[in-house]
């Protein structure tokens, strides 16, 4: 029972990491995530 926990948890991180840099690229620059305001040159929607 264990184990499944374990590997439901992985398994989820993984899969929200992916999809996570996925819509980084749609938006145009891995830099658009934390979105610094010294970066003006990203096109951050925030």
């Amino acid at each position: 029972m264990i184990n499944w926990l374990i590997g439901g948890v992985i398994v989820g991180m993984t899969v929200f990491i992916v999809v996570r840099t996925i819509v980084r690229m749609r938006k145009g620059g891995s830099c658009c995530g934390d979105c610094p305001q010294s970066q003006s040159k990203c096109d951050c929607s925030k």
